[in-house]
Protein backbone atom coordinates (compact mmCIF):
# COMPACT_ATOMS: atom_id res chain seq x y z
CA UNK A 1 0.00 0.00 0.00
CA UNK A 2 2.64 2.88 0.92
CA UNK A 3 5.07 1.59 -2.61
CA UNK A 4 1.59 2.26 -4.28
CA UNK A 5 0.91 5.46 -2.36
CA UNK A 6 4.77 6.50 -3.22
CA UNK A 7 3.89 6.23 -7.08
CA UNK A 8 0.66 8.12 -6.74
CA UNK A 9 -1.47 5.07 -7.49
CA UNK A 10 -5.02 3.96 -5.92
CA UNK A 11 -5.46 1.50 -3.62
CA UNK A 12 -8.13 -0.91 -2.68
CA UNK A 13 -6.99 -2.27 0.93
CA UNK A 14 -7.82 -5.03 3.54
CA UNK A 15 -6.29 -5.13 6.74
CA UNK A 16 -5.05 -8.77 7.28
CA UNK A 17 -3.59 -7.78 11.05
CA UNK A 18 -4.84 -5.88 13.84
CA UNK A 19 -1.68 -3.89 13.30
CA UNK A 20 -2.56 -2.24 10.21
CA UNK A 21 -5.98 -0.93 10.93
CA UNK A 22 -4.87 2.36 12.43
CA UNK A 23 -2.85 3.16 9.37
CA UNK A 24 -5.07 2.00 7.36
CA UNK A 25 -8.17 3.82 9.00
CA UNK A 26 -6.04 6.83 8.52
CA UNK A 27 -5.54 7.08 5.37
CA UNK A 28 -9.21 5.80 4.65
CA UNK A 29 -10.54 8.33 6.53
CA UNK A 30 -8.49 11.22 4.17
CA UNK A 31 -9.86 9.42 1.19
CA UNK A 32 -6.95 8.00 -0.03
CA UNK A 33 -7.27 4.86 0.31
CA UNK A 34 -10.55 2.37 -0.36
CA UNK A 35 -10.69 0.37 2.84
CA UNK A 36 -12.50 -2.66 2.41
CA UNK A 37 -12.72 -4.60 5.72
CA UNK A 38 -10.88 -7.18 7.64
CA UNK A 39 -9.30 -9.68 4.99
CA UNK A 40 -11.62 -12.83 6.45
CA UNK A 41 -14.53 -10.76 5.98
CA UNK A 42 -14.48 -9.59 2.13
CA UNK A 43 -15.93 -11.08 0.10
CA UNK A 44 -16.03 -11.10 -3.72
CA UNK A 45 -18.98 -8.62 -4.04
CA UNK A 46 -17.27 -6.28 -1.30
CA UNK A 47 -14.48 -6.33 -3.09
CA UNK A 48 -15.34 -6.10 -6.82
CA UNK A 49 -17.91 -3.08 -5.74
CA UNK A 50 -14.91 -1.25 -4.41
CA UNK A 51 -12.87 -1.68 -7.29
CA UNK A 52 -16.02 -0.78 -9.42
CA UNK A 53 -16.16 2.20 -7.49
CA UNK A 54 -12.42 3.34 -7.52
CA UNK A 55 -12.22 2.67 -11.20
CA UNK A 56 -15.05 5.40 -11.28
CA UNK A 57 -13.38 7.88 -9.62
CA UNK A 58 -9.44 6.85 -10.86
CA UNK A 59 -9.08 10.54 -11.73
CA UNK A 60 -10.52 12.17 -8.16
CA UNK A 61 -7.94 9.55 -5.93
CA UNK A 62 -4.88 10.39 -7.96
CA UNK A 63 -5.63 13.88 -7.81
CA UNK A 64 -6.20 13.87 -3.66
CA UNK A 65 -3.26 11.33 -3.52
CA UNK A 66 -1.09 13.32 -5.43
CA UNK A 67 -2.06 16.59 -3.34
CA UNK A 68 -1.73 14.93 0.34
CA UNK A 69 1.56 13.06 -0.46
CA UNK A 70 0.39 10.77 2.39
CA UNK A 71 4.40 9.33 1.70
CA UNK A 72 7.57 11.17 1.46
CA UNK A 73 9.70 8.69 0.64
CA UNK A 74 12.31 9.79 2.96
CA UNK A 75 11.64 7.33 5.60
CA UNK A 76 15.07 4.94 5.04
CA UNK A 77 16.97 8.45 5.27
CA UNK A 78 15.20 8.92 8.87
CA UNK A 79 16.23 5.46 10.29
CA UNK A 80 19.38 5.62 8.99
CA UNK A 81 20.09 9.05 10.45
CA UNK A 82 18.49 7.76 13.78
CA UNK A 83 21.06 4.34 13.53
CA UNK A 84 24.22 7.19 13.18
CA UNK A 85 22.97 9.20 15.83
CA UNK A 86 22.34 6.16 18.15
CA UNK A 87 25.87 4.23 17.11
CA UNK A 88 28.03 7.62 17.92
Amino acid sequence: MTEALALLKTCVVTATADNQLEMVSELSGLGLVSYVGKGGEVNVSKLAEAIFQTEQSIEKWSRKIAAEKPIDCLGAMRVTQKILEFSS
